[in-house]
This record gives structure tokens, C-alpha cells and sequence, in this order.
């Protein structure tokens, strides 16, 4: 296992393209940014300190194999990391350009991941036991709509539990669906900036409780009940799940760089923070019952 400041870069890189070579050739802007949020989770697990490494040395490594592969990884990552690692962003960025210059043809979907972002609607549903619920924002880019819904978990300090994307035109369906089940009681519309704080809210919950044992975390992803650590690898934890599409940590760094488009958050007033209610929860005594903040307010 490589030691905590360094990464095997070569080996992420050829898998990450390997990966992605395929979206070079389509026209699925969304399924691009997924591989960008990819990398992005990478880092995120092998630790922050390791922003610096991927500036100076893996951004520099995938721009050294020039290609449609490299130059679509490095606008997918330019594009998810701005606002939320705005260094990367940059580099890859900077990158991506001066492949361009030298003739690399840019993927079908360049144009479109241009285009500015427009938010839709945003939603909040609950379960009756309140013990449940959802958080759903819906997204316009080119002409295409897509949107969000994180699950939040409100016996586990609130923190998310689940990340799903779905096509604009599959929203209604699926809110419908969930209405028939009986597991909504109340629909709520949110300010743009309090909606941006309930979600970064539940994500930054989901991190603390992944702090403390972030390998069996990864792991429980792969099924690996047994984990060796020593045959942990940086591309290995973030494989796809099965039929369920990526992985949590990849969704989550997608879905912050989509709250990135949303006005700064604002705490509603009242309302104590999930993600501190999990920080005092992984230092207390243990079999101490949590203390759980109030859910999201009606917009008015």
C-alpha cells in the first residue's frame, strides 16, 4: 500500500482512462462528469493534503498521454472541481486547453458541459415516522434536465444514507411512486440557499461517520466483508456497485459540485446542524442516544 502522501498515480491513470475512453465518444455530459467526480473522490479518500500531488503530478501525468480520453477526463474533472477544489479545477483546466491546442479532437459533449447550469426545482419529503427523508434538486443544462435526491437518515444523525441521479423526464414517475407508497407526508419547496444547507448538511454527517473507519466504508461498498488493506487501491474503492451505479462517495462529489451553482447556504434559524449532532455523537460515550436537529422549514 502506498504511504498516505503519495498515490500510484500510474496505475489510476491508466485505469481511469481506460474508463472513460468510451465517453469520449458519446454525448452524455452527465456520464463524463461521473468520471470526474470519480477522481475527485479518489483524492478525497487518500486525503486533502493530497491536492497538491494531483496538481503538480497527476494532472500533469494525464496530460503527458495525449489522446480523447485524457482530454475528456480532464474537462469532466475541471468542470466538477470548480468551486469545490478550485486548484484542481485550474490545473485541469489549463491542461485540457493546451491538449486542445495541439489538435486533440474534444468530445461531443464539450459544448454542452459549457453551458451554465440552471436550477429547477427543490424539495424536501419526509416519511411519516420521520425517521426519513428526502432531499431533491433538479438541474438544466443545454436543454437536458436531471436531478438529484439524497436520502437522509434521520437515526443516523442525520446523515445521507443514499445519492440517486434521474433524467428530468423520470422525476414525476419516481415521486409518484414514492407518494404511493405511503412514504411521504409532507412536501415542502425550499429556498435555494437553506435547500444548499440541508444537503451539505447531510453530506458533511455521512463524512464524519465514514471518518471513523473510512477503509470498512470503502469496503462495505465492494461487499468485502473481510477487507486487506494491503490490497486496497485507489481506483479498487471506487468501482461501480453492482447494478447501482457508482459509488456513494462518487455521487456526493458530484452532487456538491452541482450545489456550488446555489447561492451561499444559509442556516435556517432554530435549526442545529446534523453534521454537528455526528461529530459529538463519534466522541460520546458509546450507547449515547443521539440528539437529533429539526428537519427543513416550510418556504414561505
Amino acid at each position: 500500500m502506498t504511504p498516505d502522501n503519495e498515490l500510484d498515480s500510474g496505475q489510476m491513470i491508466t485505469e481511469v482512462l481506460d474508463g472513460v475512453a468510451a465517453l469520449a465518444e458519446g454525448d452524455d455530459s452527465l456520464g463524463a462528469e461521473l468520471a470526474g467526480a470519480t477522481m475527485l473522490a479518489t483524492v478525497s479518500a487518500a486525503g486533502d493534503d493530497l491536492v497538491p500531488v494531483v496538481v503538480q503530478q497527476l494532472i500533469p501525468q494525464v496530460e503527458g498521454r495525449p489522446g480523447p480520453g485524457a482530454l475528456a477526463l480532464l474537462m469532466a474533472v475541471s468542470s466538477v472541481a470548480s468551486g469545490t477544489h478550485d486548484e484542481v479545477a485550474t490545473a485541469a483546466a489549463g491542461a485540457a486547453e493546451r491538449l486542445a491546442a495541439m489538435g486533440v479532437p474534444k468530445p461531443r459533449w464539450a459544448a454542452e458541459l459549457a453551458e451554465p447550469l440552471r436550477t429547477g426545482d427543490r424539495l424536501w419529503l419526509q416519511d411519516p415516522g420521520e425517521t426519513l427523508s428526502l432531499l431533491v434538486g433538479s438541474f438544466q443544462r443545454a436543454g437536458r434536465g436531471h436531478a438529484f435526491i439524497v436520502t437522509v437518515d434521520h437515526q443516523e444523525c442525520g446523515a445521507a444514507a443514499d445519492i440517486f441521479f434521474v433524467h428530468a423526464d423520470q422525476l414525476p414517475e419516481v415521486l409518484e411512486g414514492i407518494a404511493e407508497d405511503g412514504l411521504v407526508v409532507r412536501t415542502h419547496g425550499l429556498d435555494p440557499a437553506e435547500f444548499r444547507w440541508y444537503v451539505e448538511d447531510a453530506l458533511d454527517a455521512r463524512a464524519v461517520h465514514d471518518e471513523e473507519d473510512p477503509l470498512d466504508a470503502h469496503f462495505a461498498l465492494l461487499g468485502d466483508a473481510d477487507p486487506d488493506p494491503e490490497d486496497a487501491g485507489p481506483a479498487d474503492l471506487f468501482e461501480e456497485d453492482g447494478d447501482e451505479g457508482p459509488p456513494y462517495e462518487v455521487m456526493a462529489a458530484l452532487v456538491r459540485a452541482r450545489l456550488t451553482t446555489l447561492p451561499r447556504p444559509r442556516r435556517p434559524a432554530g435549526v442545529r446542524g446534523h453534521h454537528e449532532t455526528a461529530t459529538e455523537a463519534a466522541a460520546a460515550v458509546r450507547g449515547r442516544p443521539p440528539v437529533h436537529a429539526a428537519g427543513p422549514t416550510r418556504q414561505t
